[in-house]
């Protein structure tokens, strides 16, 4: 967001909008927030420690220098939300609240862009007036030509024939003081408001080290022109502060400039939606605001059109390019009954779509929720930055103090001579010059911009890619990933397995059983679940147009199968562990099982057990005396595969040439989980097979207990207690509810060389902290000692400050030249 620099408070305000509290299960409510007035570290420091300190009934408050906002999360029972922006406005700043609801978050950020655009032209005006007066400052008082020139005329016009030397010196002292008294008291008037607000706090900030320095220089000139001192000649210099505020000005504009890019990707997912959508209402056809669309309306899309809201597919077929939220470049095939997601682009066809999730439930509203909340977010690596910053100007206040004593006391005393060892320049004037040259140069700015930034951007630019990362903890978390392991089912597969073989047995052939049967049987079993096994197995019986038996007493066992009652008779449908459990001999078809197995497919038996009262599983229907067999028999076999996605094998090896070990965590057959591992190239030893569900997270806890970083890849449905259980929760899911709510990382696109963008884009971002902060350290210890050496006049150290904040943002808008690495 753009900083402002307007001279009155009153041009930085933003209509609060009125902002709904639900409170979390704590009873505490998170609100966020847009600041206006920050310039550096400090002041968001001030404003977490205020807030979030000293203000008891306040349970957090975090700040974000980089994009000009906070969150504070509190109780509304002890604080009013009011009370709390009324805080942060005594500070010196102001802040209002952002909305949350879908539309008003969409509203709000067009009036912020609008409301900073106008900012910009304000503080590209004030700038330019600051700088005019400033040339015409430093052309009067250090050409000698044009000083020469204007003090005679002005002394001649004010004293007349017999003005002195001395009259026209003191002509263009006063000239350059009525010309600095705008730039140093009304354009530098920001910076005395902010000093003071941090002072009133016993804080101070880098408008502290601002007002003090561009002070001292005023005061100082302002001491020679009053007294006609021949001190520096009898030269007032009053381009030294004139100078030092339209540097900082300069500087603080490149920065908001380049903040400003680094919000873009957010701002590019804003505007994708688009503001009018056409409805089918009765008969006819209206046009009405996207905000307006309820859910259950019939949205008419025409080819080439973005789609405004979530919905599923009502008539029509169309290719849809949904690379702007999943990432992927190659459109997708959408036919009646398929969900479309708001924000894409229809193609050449035709679509009538009836509109599910609207508002603030729609996918994009929740991607953006999502990024601007990881942009807002402070990473660990961060409260070192922020540690610094909190000391940072007392440090550099007690080192100007301690040059200006070396250079005014010290070093005449120690070696002699007085002016003579300064070149003819009085101590007290060098001085007073290192002084100030050590209070401009510091800069804080650089430190607390060092983390945000580059966060900012990196989130951005993984929400371009369809990686969303949800906060800056979590980014630096994933840069240290050396362990990946992926849940098999819909994550390395397609997810949508299929029927790839049915045999009889021969006994239960003999009794003329056929392979229709046994499908017809193991579908009526399956009906009542969800497991994705189960679709495959409906999907081809109805497929093969065979209608199935009813189910009763229906029991699912976690990972070996189910129990039913299909016409009266038991029956089991499961893995090889079920078969022996209920005394199912399966010799006969181990061979077929161990082909099919070895060839990639799922393997499940089919028996008819006997099943007496005390073992008939929850819900079974009394009174149901159909005869059963004598003893267990086996009745069949079905194998079902789920195709391995086509990028899945190169994504893989693409992590484990970033230094990555990569594990399979399967609950299918060992023979099945070993084809597989083969076919993607993993060692044995990293399949790790025939685990149950409750399992999984004991063995993400058994590779952490072996000091390695995890992160869990899954689809955030079946597999929510291994995903808890991991440093980092990678969930595939195309932007369902479910996995934007499981994961820390939510890929939107079903590739899988998605995880490795993650972890590298959080690997680079992270890289560009580390330089950010090298940079901003290496900045202050080298400057603020050649400052406190005399060997920076105090206008090449504000220079130099101003330059410092921009770079650091500069690198990290270098991060938005990423792109992913696919082997």
């Amino acid at each position: 967001m753009s900083e402002s620099f307007s001279t009155s408070k009153e041009a930085t305000i933003l209509p609060s909008p009125s902002v709904p509290l639900p409170k979390g299960p704590d009873g505490l409510v998170t609100v966020r927030l847009d600041i206006d007035g920050m310039h550096c570290a400090s002041c968001s420091s001030l404003i977490e420690k205020v807030v979030g300190t000293r203000m008891e009934v306040v349970d957090a408050c975090a700040v974000n220098l980089a994009n000009n906002t906070g969150s504070v999360r509190f109780d509304p029972e002890r604080v009013s939300l009011e009370q709390i922006l009324k805080t942060i406005d005594d500070l010196g700043y102001h802040a209002t609240a952002i909305p949350t609801g879908g539309d008003e978050v969409l509203e709000h950020a067009r009036q912020r862009r609008a409301h900073n655009e106008a900012e910009s032209r304000r503080s590209v005006r004030t700038f330019a007036l600051s700088l005019a007066l400033t040339v015409i400052i430093v052309f009067v008082s250090m050409v000698t030509p044009v000083h020469e020139f204007v003090g005679a005329a002005l002394a001649h016009l004010i004293v007349g024939a017999n003005a002195t030397q001395a009259d026209a010196m003191m002509a263009v002292n006063v000239l350059a003081l009525i010309l600095d008294i705008p730039v140093q008291f009304v354009i530098g008037a920001r910076f005395y408001r902010g000093a003071l607000g941090s002072l009133r706090q016993r804080f101070a900030n880098m408008d502290v080290l601002v007002a003090l320095g561009t002070s001292i220089a005023f005061l100082y000139a302002l001491w020679i022109t009053v007294s006609r001192s021949m001190v520096n000649d009898g030269m007032a210099p009053f381009e030294t502060s004139a100078v030092l505020i339209t540097f900082v000005l300069l500087g603080k504009l490149l920065e908001a400039r380049a903040k400003g890019s680094t919000g873009e990707a957010v701002e590019a997912l804003m505007n994708l939606t688009p503001r009018m959508a056409r409805v089918r209402r009765g008969d006819g056809e209206l046009e009405v605001p996207t905000a307006d669309v309820l859910a259950g309306d019939v949205v008419i899309v025409r080819p080439g059109e973005q789609l405004p809201v979530d919905g599923v597919v009502a008539a029509g077929s169309s290719s849809v390019d949904e690379s702007m939220i999943t990432g992927e470049s190659i459109p997708v095939e959408k036919h009646v009954g398929d969900s479309v997601t708001g924000a894409t682009m229809n193609g050449l066809g035709s679509l009538d779509v009836r509109a599910l999730r609207v508002g603030s439930d729609a996918t994009l509203a929740h991607i953006i929720k999502l990024v601007e909340e990881a942009q807002g977010s402070k990473a660990p690596v961060q409260r070192f930055a922020d540690r610094a910053a909190s000391i940072f100007v007392p440090i550099v206040l007690a080192i100007a103090v301690v040059a200006f004593l070396a250079w005014w006391l010290v070093l005449p005393a120690v070696l002699g001579g007085g002016a003579t060892i300064f070149g003819g320049q009085d101590p007290a004037i060098k001085a007073l010059l290192a002084a100030i040259a050590v209070i401009v140069v510091a800069c804080p700015c650089a430190l607390g911009l060092a983390t945000p930034t580059a966060i900012m951007v990196g989130t951005g630019k993984g929400a371009q890619l369809g990686v969303l990362i949800k906060d800056g903890e979590v980014l630096e978390r994933a840069a240290g990933v050396d362990v990946a392991v992926f849940d098999k089912t819909g994550t390395l597969t397609e997810g949508k397995p299929t029927v790839i073989a049915i045999g009889v047995a021969v006994a239960a052939r003999a009794q003329g059983m056929a392979e229709a049967d046994v499908l017809a049987l193991a579908a009526a079993l399956e009906k009542p679940s969800e497991h994705p096994l189960a679709a495959a197995l409906l999907d081809r019986a109805q497929a093969d147009g065979i209608s199935l038996e009813r189910a009763r007493g229906f029991t699912a066992i976690p990972g070996q199968g189910v129990v039913a009652k299909v016409s009266g008779k038991t029956f089991v449908l499961g893995n090889r562990t079920l078969m022996e459990a209920r005394g199912v001999d399966v010799s006969v078809l181990d061979e077929r099982a161990v082909q099919l197995a070895e060839a990639g497919g799922t393997v499940m038996f089919l028996a008819n057990v006997p099943m007496d009262a005390a073992d008939a599983p929850a819900g079974a229907v009394p009174g149901e005396t159909a005869p059963e067999a004598a003893g267990p028999a086996l009745l069949g076999i079905v194998a079902v595969a789920d195709a391995i996605r086509p990028t899945t094998a190169a994504a893989l090896s693409g992590l484990v040439d970033q230094g990555i070990e990569v594990y399979m965590l399967t609950g299918d057959a060992r023979r099945t989980a070993m084809a597989v591992g083969r076919t993607l190239g993993l060692d044995a030893d990293h399949v790790i097979a025939e685990v149950l569900p409750a399992s999984k997270a004991s063995t993400i806890e058994g590779l952490r207990e072996q000091d390695r970083r995890v992160a869990m890849v899954g689809d955030g449905i079946n597999d929510a207690p291994a995903l808890a259980a991991a440093d980092i929760a990678i969930v595939m899911g195309s932007g369902s509810d479910a996995a934007l709510e499981a994961g820390q990382i939510v890929l939107m696109g079903n590739d899988v060389h998605d995880v490795s963008t993650a972890i590298d884009l959080s690997r680079a971002t992270m890289r560009k902290i580390h330089q950010n902060l090298f940079w901003a350290l290496f900045y202050n210890v080298i400057m603020i000692p050649l400052a406190a050496g005399g060997i920076l006049r105090p206008e090449v150290s504000g220079a130099a400050m101003a330059l410092s904040s921009v770079s650091v943002v500069l690198n990290s808008l270098l991060l938005k030249r990423y792109a992913p690495k696919r082997s």
